[in-house]
């Protein structure tokens, strides 16, 4: 048994002695997976990283917009400048399935970055399901990855692997 299925069980079994909540962290498992950087990207660069990606939702800010997930159709893909918004700024999307990729973008002023999280095959990581509040009160939906380095935990990244409807009765 790994030292992160030993932790996994052990939150495991405290969390299961105690009320509710009072733990003050969420249920944790091991993942496996591959986190890859893509270095500085050009605009044609992006545009083929996100073609390749095919990315299922996410949320992504232009120059012009932020675009909510629930505003934008994927299926027509996602440009890297778009006409009426400009130039893809920051995004956050996810890839299909039960355990989606996730890839992260963000404009330096110059160049893109690129991120991208392959679950599979790779490193094993803690994770930790995380949700936050988005735009319009949806739901966003990350994991948390925790990896052991010299005997120590230490974060090294969150994903969005999904999207939830907004809770009942929430105006925008």
């Amino acid at each position: 048994m790994s030292d992160l299925q030993t932790i996994v069980d052990t939150h495991t079994s405290i969390a299961a002695r105690l009320p509710d909540g009072s733990l003050g962290a969420g249920r944790i498992e091991t993942v496996s997976g591959q986190i890859s950087a893509h270095g500085a990207l050009d605009r044609q660069a992006l545009q083929n990283c996100l073609d390749q990606f095919k990315p299922v939702g996410g949320w992504i800010q232009y120059q012009g917009r932020v675009v909510r997930p629930q505003d934008f159709d994927f299926a027509d893909g996602v440009p890297a400048e778009h006409p009426d918004w400009g130039m893809l700024l920051d995004a956050e999307l996810f890839g299909p399935g039960d355990q989606p990729a996730s890839l992260s973008i963000r404009f330096d002023g110059e160049h893109w970055l690129a991120t991208e999280w392959q679950p599979g095959s790779g490193e094993e990581f803690l994770c930790e399901p995380v949700e936050r509040r988005g735009l319009g009160g949806i739901r966003l939906e990350y994991i948390r990855l925790w990896h052991e380095q010299n005997k120590e935990l230490r974060t090294t990244s969150a994903w969005l692997v999904g999207l939830g409807a907004k809770d009942e009765g929430e105006q925008e």
